[in-house]
């Protein structure tokens, strides 16, 4: 499967999912446990804002979290404004944990 993002572990419970050909830019998640990802941070680089990447990212975090058969949260005030207003996310997203 091609991807548009790879995964970079930071340690057992952190995760970044990175964009390709956009090194700076990531979605932070953590492992709540073996099906619970908390979003805690979504950053994209200066020089690239304003490209859609945050959307990107968004993007690539419900594709990771589908892959997984897991649920989501966010701490991520961007991430969690999207997700709240995004209805396709309903069965996946726990507003609070």
């Amino acid at each position: 499967m091609n991807k548009d993002y790879r995964i970079e572990k930071r340690n057992n419970q952190i995760i970044d999912l990175v964009l390709v050909g956009h090194a700076a830019s990531h979605i932070r998640l953590q492992q709540i446990d073996d099906t619970t990802y908390c979003v805690i941070s979504t950053y994209v680089d200066s020089a690239e804002r304003g490209q859609g990447l945050g959307t990107k990212l968004y993007k690539a975090m419900l594709s990771y979290i589908h892959e997984n058969k897991a649920k989501f949260s966010a701490t991520c005030p961007y991430v969690a404004e999207i997700a709240s207003n995004d209805k396709s996310v309903k069965d996946i997203y726990i507003e609070r944990i």
